[in-house]
């Protein structure tokens, strides 16, 4: 099994595509969240995917954790693997350990992407990971509220494409990859890891590392308002970064209209010169 025994930590990993290409790393909350992007991507790429600590696969150290330690396991796996440079994309916490990565260790990233992004977390946002360590709320339901009147937060997910035949097939793929029993607490320590999510005292280090790295910030019409305002406020201070607000789309949606979101990494990637799709594959 390809698993990466790393200081610290055990990370399960996939490659696909040719090694000879540039490669480029999806990471979120397990490597099974990328499936369409693994299809898509690894005929121009060497694709990465990973287990991120105490998901899937991979181990689950004891805690606390921090952003800082998700980014280090990533720079160990790709140092691990021999990989210089990658594109790093990362979907909700995933980007923040993305942009945490590309602050830390800019010598090593080529491009990043951040999907459904908070680069800091308002209160009702910090209200509703307290309840999710608290088991009063699921992940893959409802998000954070944007006012005191609301009932509940925008839905994750489109509540009818988990109707489909596609949308079951997909929740039976997931199954295989949850956490078991003894790695629900490393859940709560990713959430509690994500709760002291803050970017802002780094803005001057954000526009610096711009300059070096260009960055694609996308995120949903349907995530909360919050969701779109930081991720405008990043636009703001990462130099040479693209925002995408793409509409009638959910947080879940790269999962679930993937056509979409490939489709501006592709124009992103081929803008800044790190897409050929007339690659020869001799």
């Amino acid at each position: 099994m390809p698993w990466a025994r790393l200081k610290g930590v055990k990370l399960y990993y996939e490659i696909s595509g040719l090694e000879e290409n540039p490669a480029i790393v999806f990471q979120g909350h397990g490597h099974k969240t990328w499936t369409w992007q693994v299809i898509d991507f690894s005929s121009y790429y060497r694709v990465i995917t990973f287990d991120r600590r105490g998901t899937g696969f991979s181990s689950a150290p004891k805690g606390p954790w921090t952003i800082e330690d998700f980014a280090e396991d990533m720079r160990q796996l790709l140092e691990y693997l021999k990989v210089e440079r990658a594109i790093i994309v990362g979907s909700s916490l995933g980007g923040d350990i993305g942009l945490e990565f590309c602050l830390d260790h800019p010598e090593n990233a080529i491009a990043l992407v951040m999907n459904g992004t908070l680069h800091y977390l308002n209160d009702f946002h910090r209200q509703w990971i307290d309840e999710l360590i608290a088991g009063k709320r699921e992940l893959s339901n409802f998000g954070a509220r944007d006012f005191d009147w609301q009932k509940e937060g925008p839905l994750q997910g489109d509540p009818e494409f988990a109707k489909t035949d596609l949308g079951i097939f997909l929740r039976k793929i997931y199954a295989r990859n949850e956490f078991t029993e003894p790695n629900k607490q490393a859940n709560k320590e990713q959430l509690r890891a994500a709760r002291k999510i803050d970017f802002r005292p780094r803005y001057k280090e954000m526009e610096k590392m711009g300059k070096r790295i260009p960055t694609l910030i996308t995120c949903g019409s349907r995530e909360t308002m919050f969701m779109m305002t930081s991720s405008y406020e990043m636009h703001l201070h990462l130099t040479n970064s693209e925002l995408i607000v793409i509409p009638d789309y959910y947080h879940a949606s790269l999962r679930e209209k993937p056509e979409i979101f490939n489709a501006d990494v592709y124009r992103f990637l081929e803008k800044h010169g790190l897409f050929n799709p007339k690659r020869r594959l001799d």
